[in-house]
């Protein structure tokens, strides 16, 4: 495996590297052929012996495993480390094998990796109080604001105070918090990654921790109607198929009607109120039912833009569908003239087969309807007049 090496770096700090240091503590014995057996002592052609890896080999090192393996490029041994490059870093060291030793061979060499993990913690500030009402808000465990302040970035211990002074020392932190409006906390985080004493770079005597004055901003939660179940009459069954899309953006207006943040969700877990089904246009979501309704339970996030705090509000429509046009396939028959030619169809002939007689199927008469032709079922059902078919009275087909 790749020797790695975790590095602590205080936020605003720098930490000098010398990588060459750190061989002596590289366990390379798990990658490739390279372990102290093979130069714990060398016998050079003059008779003396070295047990100095630096007389044995020609030590440099890169940034690639491409350059070192090529020999080009060499960086120095030593490095200077900042937060900026917090995660993991990865140098590349090329043993060559001095001429002396193997004077039937000049380029016998090889590469190996040594890793560093730089950790440095970087809070968000400021965080996110939720509250309902302009009055004072108690936040009963503030662990809850421990994935706002690091989200991702590793696994930390955090504990919260009220003053510095507490902070630098340890004492009295505190797990709950009255917030009043804007106020600051101290936050002390600390790394739970292992930190190993190496020949050249001691862990840290104080964990790898460090002590931030955090901004807690009072962020209002949008406060909704009690938003009542839509009947929405006079739908549209096209198709016949049960299944119609529906703009519900359409009620943002009487839901808020201040300056707010609209995000629709199929599904909520009534236990936890996590949302799910993220629905990506609600001016087009689809409503599927039968015996002339169809009903759906969508789940609306309300949050102001500047802040994490937001409000569910749970909006249940059902459309009612007017009787739908009830249709069958029709078919035309034609003989060609002679095998290539063209053969003329009446299109509107067939309307008497597709349209199904009134009192038997249908509500409305075909006289109240516009009928329009075409030669692909998307354009038709799309309605698009550009793809229309202009004549059909005289549409040729071959």
């Amino acid at each position: 495996d790749t020797p790695t090496f975790n590095l602590c770096v205080a936020q605003g700090n720098t930490i000098d590297l010398d990588l060459s240091c750190y061989l002596a503590d590289a366990d390379f014995s798990g990658d490739g052929n390279f372990d102290d057996g093979m130069f714990t002592q060398i016998f050079f052609e003059d008779g003396t012996t070295s047990d100095d890896i630096n007389d044995v080999y020609e030590i440099t090192y890169h940034s690639s495993n491409n350059d070192a393996n090529a020999g080009n490029n060499p960086i120095s041994n030593l490095q200077e480390i900042s937060t900026d490059q917090v995660g993991t870093i990865n140098f590349y060291v090329r043993f060559t094998l001095c001429e002396s030793c193997t004077p039937d061979n000049d380029d016998c060499y090889t590469v190996k990796r040594i890793r560093f993990r730089v950790i440095s913690t970087v809070p968000n500030s400021p965080i996110d109080v939720c509250h309902e009402n302009d009055g004072d808000t108690y936040v009963e465990n503030l662990n809850i604001f421990n994935f706002q302040l690091i989200e991702n970035q590793g696994s930390y211990s955090i504990s919260y105070y009220e003053n510095q002074n507490d902070a630098q020392n340890r004492e009295n932190e505190i797990t709950s918090y009255t917030f009043t409006g804007d106020d600051f906390l101290w936050v002390y985080i600390e790394s739970n990654f292992q930190f190993i004493d190496t020949s050249c770079h001691q862990s840290p005597v104080d964990p790898c921790g460090d002590i931030y004055r955090i901004r807690f901003i009072y962020g209002a939660v949008v406060e909704p109607i009690d938003f009542p179940e839509q009947q929405i009459n006079g739908v549209c069954d096209n198709n016949a198929d049960g299944t119609e899309l529906y703009d519900v953006t359409i009620f943002e207006d009487s839901i808020y009607s201040g300056e707010a943040t609209f995000e629709y969700f199929g599904r909520m877990n009534e236990d936890t109120f996590a949302l799910s089904q993220r629905i990506a246009d609600p001016t087009q979501v689809p409503f599927t039912g039968e015996n002339g309704s169809a009903t759906r339970n969508l789940f609306i996030r309300l949050s102001y833009a500047d802040n994490a705090c937001y409000e569910i509000v749970r909006l249940t429509i059902t459309l009612n569908f007017i009787p739908a046009i009830e249709t069958q396939n029709g078919f035309l028959c034609a003989c060609l003239p002679n095998p290539g030619e063209y053969s003329t169809f009446d299109l509107t002939s067939a309307i008497d087969q597709i349209f199904l007689p009134v009192n038997e199927q249908n509500n409305n008469e075909l006289s109240d309807m516009n009928i329009s032709y075409y030669n692909y079922y998307l354009d038709a059902e799309e309605g698009n007049p550009v793809a229309a078919i202009n004549n059909p009275t005289n549409y040729q087909s071959i």
